[in-house]
């Protein structure tokens, strides 16, 4: 009863509600960015830029324990990122870039007191030392719903630690981008084509109950037959009679992600008015798959060799299970083609070299849908007109 908090105020007939207390969250951080951007030579630029964003939080909860306190909490964040693009000047008209950026991310969500093998000090064994091991103890401590920072108690509620959460472990998390363009101008053309590639790795470990999950009944003190109104969970935890117990150990899941673009657009400037736009771009997402296969799936029509009767539990990537959540899709084709032409004030308003403009693009993407935009700069009326069109998608 050292790790339980005492009545701070009066409660009801039955001594309920006799406790309250709030849970100051606290939160550092610090962010450093940095840039460079440096000419070599006139036809070479190159653009460098760092940014790290370091942050912690520290919930104590409300016990005045945060070793057995249900909403004790604590955070550890890091995201660094970085980026770096290269342009190179061919010739007036070529000119390349590269552009490479990468995102690394660490999260770490724990108990205050992480490792400490509270569970030895009070006699438990055969859990782990990660956290305090969790009572759920009914019509004591913090109720079922509370929320706190990152914490939720479930609805079981929770009296000494939190039978839903131990620890949570993303590091690293990165994400990687590669873009290359070129942009060439030939009379009338101007031409941009180019390649976009995504690659996303998240390697986390969630630890939900590694230091053991404990439920005490009232149903151990009660009186035979009058267990409607007898019986308190707290004197069956005192007795040490748990009702329920269970442990749950987490693996480590590295899963990885990819994604593919390819582009090509010409702006042919047909006259000093017209204006056409037109493209194709081609985009394919590799989807996730699990390092080490750790993925599984359920064959409801399979039958087990065990018991001859359909229901077979899946692993990716084994017997001729996909590896990769599910299949990639290489039809996204997306042509797009749209124009602007400007059109000549009327006589009598003002400067007659300058014009408005209509703009009109149409963008189909296979399998996905369509939309026309129409966009129109020909007075207040048409501006609102522009303004409330929509973009319809289709099956």
């Amino acid at each position: 009863m050292l790790y339980f908090p005492l009545p701070n105020r009066a409660g009801t007939i039955t001594n309920a509600n006799n406790f309250a207390g709030s849970s100051p969250n606290a939160l550092n951080r610090d962010i450093i960015v940095g840039r460079l951007d440096h000419q070599f030579r006139p036809s070479d630029l190159v653009t460098a830029r760092y940014y790290i964003n370091d942050a912690n939080t520290n919930n104590p909860g409300i016990y005045g324990n945060s070793a057995s306190d249900p909403l004790a909490d604590t955070t550890n964040i890091r995201v660094q990122s970085i980026l770096g693009s290269y342009t190179h000047i061919f010739t007036p008209s070529v000119t390349n870039e590269f552009r490479y950026s990468q995102m690394r991310r660490k999260f770490i969500d724990s108990r205050t007191v992480f490792g400490e093998n509270l569970a030895a000090k009070i006699g438990l064994t055969g859990v782990s030392s990660a956290a305090f091991p969790a009572f759920t103890i009914p019509g004591y401590g913090v109720p079922a719903g509370t929320v706190s920072g990152n914490v939720t108690i479930p609805g079981t509620g929770a009296a000494l630690g939190n039978p839903s959460m131990v620890s949570r472990y993303q590091t690293p998390i990165v994400d990687q981008q590669f873009l290359e363009d070129v942009s060439w101008y030939k009379g009338k053309h101007a031409f941009k084509f180019g390649a976009e590639y995504r690659a996303g790795a998240n390697d986390e470990i969630r630890d939900r109950g590694s230091a053991g999950a404990f439920a005490i009944s009232p149903l151990i003190t009660d009186l035979p037959g009058s267990s409607a109104s007898t019986g308190n969970s707290l004197a069956s935890f005192l007795l040490g009679e748990v009702n329920a117990a269970s442990i749950q150990v987490s693996d480590k899941i590295p899963s990885r992600a990819s994604y593919l673009g390819l582009f090509v657009q010409d702006d042919w400037r047909i006259s000093g008015r017209l204006t056409i736009n037109a493209g194709m771009r081609w985009e394919a997402e590799f989807p996730r798959y699990v390092v080490g296969n750790k993925m599984n799936s359920f064959d409801p029509n399979a039958i087990n060799p065990v018991s001859g009767t359909p229901g077979v539990v899946t692993f990716a990537g084994v017997n001729g299970t996909p590896r990769r959540a599910f299949a990639t899709d290489s039809n996204n084709f997306g042509p797009r083609v749209g124009f602007a032409y400007r059109i000549s004030r009327p006589a009598g308003h003002g400067d007659s070299r300058r014009s408005r403009r209509v703009l009109l693009h149409h963008h189909q993407q296979f399998r996905r849908g369509s939309c026309f935009i129409g966009i129109f700069d020909l007075g207040e009326f048409l501006r609102s007109a522009g303004r409330n069109s929509k973009c319809v998608s289709t099956a």
